[in-house]
């Protein structure tokens, strides 16, 4: 059990920090950054906010309990508007030989051929962007869980094979390959 005693009951959130547009609806804050993207964010019922002069007050209307999920909210709140304006990169890297992807921009969809019989066409989410390149591709976006969750779809595809390396990989991951058995 964490004790509750350290807890803060009220924080404050500067708008001068951050290049963020706020507005409230409801119980939920909705957040735009410069490059229109927009994120909801949805307030919890103990918590009372208002806005003062050039930052928003939060704080806990039942203090004594909800103090861990105050908590939990503030460091939500603030990693969202800490990482809202940061453009996150993954990039995948194709390894063997007849691994090919091509990138439709009109339509937004990938064309992976990964050495099956079929070619895989996959739509593209809109919060992504992809650059393409002959044997890797970059993925862009302000959003980490989407970006996250892409690459790994595309990921399972094709997996490392544990032997020859065979696959797609992310850059910087370190696979240790299974020695070939010999006879």
């Amino acid at each position: 059990m964490i004790s509750t005693k350290n807890l803060p009951t009220h924080f404050e959130l500067n708008l001068l920090e951050s290049q963020l547009y706020f507005s409230f609806e409801a119980r939920f804050i909705v957040m735009k950054n410069t490059n229109s993207y927009i994120r909801v964010v949805y307030v919890p019922f103990f918590v009372f906010f208002k806005k003062r002069f050039n930052s928003f007050y939060f704080s806990n209307l039942l203090r004594t309990s909800f103090l861990e999920e105050f908590n939990c909210f503030q460091r939500l709140l603030k990693n969202l508007t800490s990482s809202f304006n940061k453009i996150i990169r993954k990039k995948l890297i194709l390894k063997g030989l007849g691994l090919r992807i091509r990138y439709h921009k009109v339509s937004k969809t990938l064309k992976l051929k990964l050495g099956f019989s079929h070619l895989i066409l996959i739509a593209v989410p809109k919060t992504v962007k992809i650059f393409k390149s002959k044997s890797s591709l970059l993925l862009e976006s302000y959003n980490p869980t989407s970006i996250g969750n892409f690459a790994t779809f595309l990921r399972e595809f094709r997996y490392p094979n544990s032997y020859t390396g065979k696959g797609i990989w992310f850059k910087n991951e370190v696979i240790k390959l299974k020695p070939v058995k010999k006879t």
